[in-house]
């Protein structure tokens, strides 16, 4: 794999519309976890910047994920594409541009298939997807014998020198104030983080939530948001 994958994981009854508008690549429609083999509805970043080294070399970039009763909308920015306004305290979707995974309502609505969503930030090393044979040797070098992705890869502890994320900021903004309560909190060997809250009112900054860390192996950080509709802007 060579960009970034985005999906959604339900129940049976949600999957990807045809004939949508994003710029992504769409692999898989249906979002049953079990009815995709694990998989989801997933589609591929266009941007090789997205993912991996050439994100790193790229300086980075910012995901922002609308939570809505429309449906659920993502994008990608590289760093030189970021918009200047996803830097200041409120975030006008209408201004993104086409998303690059879109899944509406229509094919599967939000109100019925989730329940309060809790963003989850860490390095996963090996799994169900990612430690798969197959999967592992698309970028990595094979396995060999009996060795398996946990033997090669986790046990050897010269794989972690760059793994890591510097995380300039996490904002989630509601056009409900009174919808969103937050309970941030975070299990990790190395992490930082400074910022606090505000509030406000239509899609500015209600119940914002403004932090920086830096992500190691082993770090989880967890932060719980629920909101009716609402936006969750992540910045690397």
């Amino acid at each position: 794999m060579s960009q970034n994958q985005m999906a959604l994981h339900t129940v049976a009854g949600c999957s990807q519309a045809e004939g949508i508008t994003q710029t992504g690549t769409t692999n898989v429609r249906n979002c049953d976890a079990e009815g995709s083999n694990g998989a989801g509805c997933t589609v591929m970043d266009p941007s090789p910047n997205s993912y991996g080294a050439p994100f790193a070399a790229a300086g980075g970039g910012v995901w922002v994920t609308e939570f809505a009763e429309t449906g659920v909308n993502i994008w990608f920015f590289s760093r030189n594409d970021v918009p200047a306004s996803l830097a200041t305290d409120s975030v006008d979707i209408a201004s993104l541009g086409t998303p690059t995974a879109a899944y509406p309502s229509s094919s599967c609505n939000p109100s019925q298939y989730f329940k309060e969503q809790e963003i989850v930030i860490d390095i996963t090393l090996c799994g169900d997807w990612a430690g798969v044979k197959t999967v592992l040797e698309s970028t990595c070098p094979a396995l060999n014998g009996t060795n398996t992705c946990y033997t090669t890869y986790v046990l050897d502890p010269k794989n972690y020198d760059t793994a890591y994320f510097e995380m300039a900021s996490v904002k989630l903004f509601a056009t409900t104030p009174s919808a969103v309560s937050l309970a941030p909190s975070s299990t990790q060997t190395s992490s930082t983080g400074s910022g606090g809250g505000s509030g406000g009112s239509g899609n500015s900054a209600a119940g914002l939530v403004d932090r920086s860390w830096s992500v190691y192996v082993g770090t989880i950080i967890s932060l719980v948001a629920s909101a009716a509709v609402g936006t969750a802007v992540l910045s690397f």
